[in-house]
């Protein structure tokens, strides 16, 4: 089996930087129904993390004749130490074989063995979760009130009602908090079960901080919560979408 691709090295150092914050390794899947994809879990359990790369992003996508898809398996923290130190502008040649995985920008290529993929924790399914709120909004903005959330405690509470999105976290003496309009963000939903007055849940916030790490200026985030159910976050660009969905930390003194 081989696998050829050109590509930007922007977009594959953004699903490597976004894996790498949870995990060491990963399992890939390639095919053009869905371009190149990978979902794993932390190995605490607590987060699901998804990265895929359309087909059509690629400048050049390619399988070997007769193939229709290719699974490998990969040290993600050596790979993304290579691309910290490539220039993300430029375009990168990407080549999977039996049994490497290699790129090339300009005159300098780099190959890493691959991993046993049988030897990876399986692919978890994704749940089917149903969020009562939903906000697309600028990822500065979002990311600006997480950082400041976590100066102060290391959790954050994140509420949607029917007009406004709240961003809250409390300690000792301290307040933090951000409120948002429904016509200051992207897009707004609020779909709550009869008798819900708004969606609540309380997350870590050093997760959050990390996910927004590989958002840019130019992306937006995706926020998707319930009523302490895990909430879904996706950090989205024109290339790459990296999502995460995250357990949430119940505490009986919510409000």
């Amino acid at each position: 089996m081989m696998f050829e691709g050109i590509i930007k090295l922007e977009a594959l150092d953004k699903i490597f930087r976004g894996l790498n914050i949870l995990v060491s390794e990963a399992k890939f899947t390639v095919n053009y129904d869905d371009g190149l994809k990978a979902i794993t879990v932390d190995p605490a359990n607590v987060c699901m993390v998804g990265v895929e790369i359309p087909a059509g992003t690629f400048e050049l996508f390619n399988l070997q004749s007769g193939e229709e898809s290719m699974e490998f398996a990969l040290n993600v923290d050596r790979v993304f130490d290579i691309m910290k130190k490539l220039s993300k502008k430029d375009m990168v040649e990407v080549k999977v074989t039996d049994t490497s995985f290699g790129l090339k920008v300009g005159n300098i290529s780099y190959s890493i063995p691959l991993i046993d993929p049988s030897v990876i924790r399986k692919s978890p399914k994704v749940p089917e979760l149903q969020f009562a709120g939903e906000v697309h909004m600028d990822s500065e903005k979002f990311k600006k009130a997480i950082n400041l959330a976590n100066k102060i405690s290391d959790e954050v509470e994140l509420k949607i009602d029917e007009n406004y999105f709240y961003i809250t976290a409390t300690a000792d003496i301290d307040k933090v908090s951000a409120k948002f309009h429904r016509n200051d963000v992207i897009e707004f939903k609020f779909e709550p079960k009869e008798g819900e007055e708004f969606a609540k849940s309380l997350f870590g916030s050093e997760y959050l901080v990390s996910f927004m790490k590989i958002a840019k200026k130019k992306d937006f985030v995706c926020v998707k919560i319930g009523n302490d159910i895990p909430g879904y976050f996706l950090i989205s660009d024109s290339y790459v979408d990296v999502f995460y969905i995250l357990a949430p930390r119940i505490r009986g003194d919510i409000e």
